[in-house]
């Protein structure tokens, strides 16, 4: 079987041929997308760079938050120290004036006692009997009322006559 060289030539470019093309394509896809990838990476770094700008800054906020939430609950406990302060002043307060009321309650109702005690207290204090009014009684002359006697005024430390 003897092929000739033509032909052996023309199958090798008609075999080889288009392999090269596919391999030369295939590589310059490669490089291609070799190039693609270069330029996405370096458009990835000012955004990569930027996040951890954002990172270090969300960090930094985080722990002024923190700082200021303690801040916070610390003026917290110092108001509830304040309020509890200012509701026993004004609990004191309040106890004051309610015992200086119920005092001046006592005392009034003591007088006012004192009175209703002289006035329900039979024999204390003998009503006027009208005995014109009784059947067969004989009206008793009223005594006549004294004038009471005007002092002389006098000034003060001087004793009246007689001492």
């Amino acid at each position: 079987m003897n092929i000739p060289i033509p032909m052996i030539v023309f199958i090798g470019i008609v075999a080889i041929l288009p392999a090269l093309i596919v391999l030369v394509v295939c590589m310059l896809r490669i490089e291609a997308t070799r190039g693609d990838a270069k330029n996405v990476t370096e458009k990835f770094v000012p955004i990569a760079t930027e996040q951890a700008r954002i990172s270090a800054q969300f960090q930094t906020y985080t722990d002024r938050i923190s700082t200021l939430s303690a801040d916070v609950h610390a003026v917290g406990l110092r108001m509830s120290g304040w309020d509890e302060a200012l509701a026993s002043v004004n609990n004191k307060l309040s106890s004051r004036e309610r015992a200086d009321r119920l005092s001046a309650k006592r005392k009034e109702d003591k007088n006012d006692s004192l009175e209703e005690i002289v006035q329900k207290t039979p024999g204390v204090k003998q009503p006027i009997i009208d005995f014109s009014k009784i059947p067969g009684a004989i009206p008793l002359p009223q005594p006549p009322a004294r004038p009471v006697e005007q002092q002389p005024e006098r000034p003060f430390g001087v004793y009246p006559d007689g001492w």
